[in-house]
């Protein structure tokens, strides 16, 4: 099936419920008739309409890709508003407001970006994830779905909404920290570094992560991270979803393994 069918497929079950055809096309700001253009597979949106879309409907790029049962968030509700969290954060942070907001947009524009990092325990593999950042507030959020793994088949992952993970960029004096969580944060809590140093020349942010778990000092190690926007383009896109998953090194483009197999290069002034 071609990407376009796929894509008026997930959409026209995203529309389901929300009203009528004319309502989401109004909402989207198109017309009626751009609107049944792309879901009859005769158009494909342009980049704009294909955020505004993601945003609408809570999904990611992933909806060109695959069935939307693969890619749909699970409802889980809005989060409150917590004030006394927020009162906390002001003090842990002497009141110094650390979150990433617009003043970085250059380097994390609203849109897709492909997280690569370094599989556990192998120098073979590498997990491919396609994520979204968008705005909340003005502050910088990302939203993303852990790959399965290597070997693993459909029938073995447990719940979607596992292997969700979201986060939020805090500023520093080289680059940004985010920290994210799963749903559930008892099954994964970290964070992650990404260096500015490396962006100017190849539009790659090389940092590392750690995930808080109850390993000891000598079995905990930081793994390699790289994360690249994706130009907003119906080829770049597409290229960059084929990537997501679990991929050995030589099906991994030679800049993000340049950096890999030299990291220490990444952090020279």
């Amino acid at each position: 099936m071609s990407v376009n069918l796929i894509f008026s497929k997930n959409l026209r079950l995203l529309c389901k419920g929300r009203g009528s055809i004319s309502q989401v096309a109004g909402d989207l700001g198109i017309s009626r008739v751009q609107m049944n253009r792309i879901l009859n597979g005769e158009s494909f949106p342009k980049p704009g309409l294909l955020n505004r879309i993601c945003d609408m409907f809570d999904v990611d790029g992933r909806i060109l890709l695959q069935p939307l049962a693969d890619v749909r968030q699970s409802a889980s509700g809005n989060l409150p508003n917590n004030k006394a969290a927020q009162n906390a954060l002001d003090f842990a942070m002497f009141g110094n407001d650390f979150v990433v907001g617009q003043e970085i947009a250059h380097l994390l524009p609203d849109g897709l970006f492909l997280s690569i990092r370094k599989t556990e325990g192998t120098d073979d593999y590498f997990s491919v994830v396609m994520a979204q950042m968008k705005s909340i507030d003005g502050k910088r959020v990302i939203k993303g779905y852990l790959p399965p793994g290597e070997g693993m088949r459909r029938r073995d992952l447990g719940p979607f909404r596992l292997r969700e993970f979201r986060g939020i960029g805090l500023t520093t004096a080289k680059g940004i920290v985010v920290l994210w969580s799963s749903l559930q944060p008892t099954l994964t809590l970290g964070a992650t570094f990404y260096s500015f140093r490396y962006f100017a020349s190849n539009r790659l942010l090389p940092g590392y992560r750690v995930v808080f778990t109850d390993k000891t000092m000598a079995e905990l190690k930081l793994a390699p991270m790289v994360l690249e926007p994706i130009e907003p383009a119906h080829k770049a896109i597409l290229s960059a979803g084929r990537l997501v998953g679990v991929r050995r090194g030589d099906e991994l483009p030679q800049k993000y393994m340049t950096y890999f197999n030299n990291p220490a290069e990444a952090w020279i002034d």
